[in-house]
């Protein structure tokens, strides 16, 4: 479950980082194609 707030952060990272394409897996979690280890080190959990 998520809420508006989480969705933004994971858009403004999205906006920051230049990815053009975020997806919902089938197993209902959140893909932002292209991510490197690097970015999730830096921005941290949602």
């Amino acid at each position: 479950m998520t809420n508006a707030k989480d969705l933004r952060k994971i858009a403004n990272v999205a906006d920051k980082y230049d990815i053009s394409q975020v997806a919902v897996t089938s197993e209902q979690r959140i893909h932002l194609m292209g991510v490197k280890k690097k970015i999730f080190q830096v921005c941290g959990p949602i």
